[in-house]
């Protein structure tokens, strides 16, 4: 394949970019499409490996049966056709569950975009006529003309597929939802312009970096945020504490009664009650950023504060999580909100309360750690007192 690249330079009579750039610009896409292949395979993401598989399957095809110019062969009808496949694919995939690269659903579902692209060259080299007719396809109500490029069928898979992507993103503010988004309008606009082969490998690299991206900040999302409450994970905390200065101060951050609400109401309402709180602890004051430790515990980290500044910001949280009223969600709920609200009595609620500990950095807690455990010590001296209350050295 490398070899083709510098084909397609001897062929190229009209360059518009440096001749440095336009020697590495082949290359270009191999790399990004390399990288992202990687990544998909390491975190298991099958349906991100099929669609860059499938930009790597679109260059190749670009490669061999569209710049190059083989005699005898339509590539007008093979660029439309190609991009045709393109949101098929990809809509077909959304469709099919996850069920990973290795699997032998995940084996069928590679062998997709190549056998249908096979299909295509063949039907290109030996029914054009059949072929073009149902490409260049246009309903007799249709009076405006369409960009040869770009004909009806083309048309409405591309818009279908990117109105699809566009209202699943919205709905779940995925970011892969997001690249995949991108790389299909990448991809469109690879086979709008597609005799400029520098300005189709650049909208070619554009759709593999889209996916690539998504993919590195997916991964981050999975290593370094709660997937349950969205706050930095306790592996997030540990480098943080690495880059703090000499004055900071660290709060324990504790659900009273936890384990007796998950018994009495299920995990479920747990799971609730976590998210609440952590939406409660996003909204600290003076600096502080909240992160979830584990289980029902959480942590707050203050750089530059004393643990009596701390403690201001942390009890002000403390008061907002006991006065926020949580109401019971049970299964029965429904998923529509109804036009005559419950009354009160109708929705049962329980208090949600939170005990904190504080401690800063000193003379004899040298270290972060030596901090978190004076801050834990602390902690426990708030739940013996009582709970929902606040315990720092003063």
């Amino acid at each position: 394949m490398l070899l083709m690249g510098w084909m397609q330079l001897s062929l190229i009579h009209d360059n518009n970019l440096p001749h440095g750039y336009t020697v590495l610009l082949p290359y270009l896409p191999y790399i990004l499409l390399i990288a992202g292949l990687g990544i998909a395979w390491m975190f298991s993401t099958a349906r991100e490996f099929n669609f860059l598989l499938m930009i790597a399957i679109v260059y190749w095809a670009l490669e061999h049966y569209f710049w190059l110019m083989p005699k005898g062969f339509n590539r007008s009808l093979f660029s439309v056709g190609v991009l045709l496949l393109v949101p098929i694919n990809i809509g077909l995939h959304y469709l099919l569950k996850e069920r990973g690269i290795l699997s032998w659903h995940g084996g069928l579902r590679t062998l997709v975009f190549p056998l249908l692209l096979g299909l295509l060259i063949w039907a290109c080299q030996s029914h054009p006529a059949a072929l073009a007719e149902f490409i260049y396809y246009k309903p007799a109500w249709i009076h405006w003309s369409f960009n040869s490029h770009l004909p009806f069928p083309v048309l409405f898979a591309i818009g279908v597929t990117g109105m699809a992507l566009l209202v699943h993103w919205l709905h779940s503010h995925r970011l892969l939802v997001a690249g995949n988004l991108m790389a299909l309008i990448a991809l469109t606009l690879t086979f709008y312009n597609i005799k400029d082969w520098q300005d189709s490998i650049l909208f070619l690299s554009t759709a593999s970096f889209a996916i690539l991206l998504a993919l590195l900040l997916n991964s981050y999302g999975l290593a370094f945020l709660d997937e349950l409450t969205g706050l930095p994970t306790r592996r997030a905390l540990k480098l943080q504490l690495m880059s703090l200065g000499r004055r900071y101060s660290i709060v324990m951050v504790d659900i009273d009664h936890f384990k007796k609400l998950n018994d009495t109401y299920g995990h479920d309402v747990g799971d609730q009650v976590l998210r609440m709180v952590a939406a409660q602890l996003r909204k600290v004051t003076g600096g502080g950023k909240a992160f979830r430790y584990g289980g029902e515990e959480f942590t707050l980290l203050f750089s530059g504060k004393n643990s009596h500044e701390a403690a201001s910001h942390a009890d002000k949280l403390r008061e907002l999580i006991a006065d926020t009223p949580f109401t019971l969600r049970g299964h029965k709920r429904p998923k529509q909100k109804p036009e005559k609200p419950l009354s009160s009595k109708e929705r049962p609620s329980v208090s949600v309360t939170v005990s904190m500990g504080v401690a800063e950095k000193g003379p004899d807690h040298e270290t972060p750690m030596d901090v978190m455990k004076s801050a834990d010590e602390f902690l426990y001296q708030a739940k013996h007192a009582g709970r929902n209350r606040v315990r720092y050295p003063r």
